[in-house]
């Protein structure tokens, strides 16, 4: 009797352990996921920038100081396709901001911060309001 207990006790642990491991394997990769999605986002926000800040200033100069550019900024004024700020879950949009800085004569340097649903990034501040929650649903 108390051997069957005891193997029963043991066969019970070892399922509840292998659970465990199963649901922290599986957040471990959602994790690295999204990760790699917010990778994505500021890349993208990077390339924009290149196009945006070399149209807007071309010739900076490091004494007149620097800008301080948000999401908003970059698809209202640059033209940047807001589905790039798309968070994980496809239907909410992260929300960003920039602050830039001339380096040196023409030559643009800048930081990017990004502020997600279930991410944000060590010392975003929160310059300006996101966007609307993306709608699947057809309007007829």
């Amino acid at each position: 009797m108390k051997k069957k207990l005891f193997i029963l006790i043991l066969i019970i642990i070892f399922i509840v352990t292998a659970g465990m491991l199963f649901v922290e394997y599986r957040n471990c990769k959602i994790k690295k996921q999204n990760t790699k999605r917010y990778g994505e986002i500021k890349k993208d926000i990077d390339n924009e920038l290149k196009r945006y800040m070399y149209i807007i200033a071309p010739k900076c100069y490091p004494e007149n100081g620097s800008l301080l550019l948000t999401h908003q900024d970059l698809v209202y004024n640059g033209g940047m396709d807001k589905e790039k700020f798309l968070d994980v879950d496809g239907k909410s949009y992260c929300k960003a901001y920039i602050k830039t800085k001339c380096a040196e004569i023409g030559k643009w340097t800048w930081k990017i911060t990004i502020s997600c649903k279930d991410y944000t990034d060590k010392g975003y501040i929160d310059w300006a309001g996101g966007f609307e929650q993306k709608n699947d649903k057809f309007i007829e």
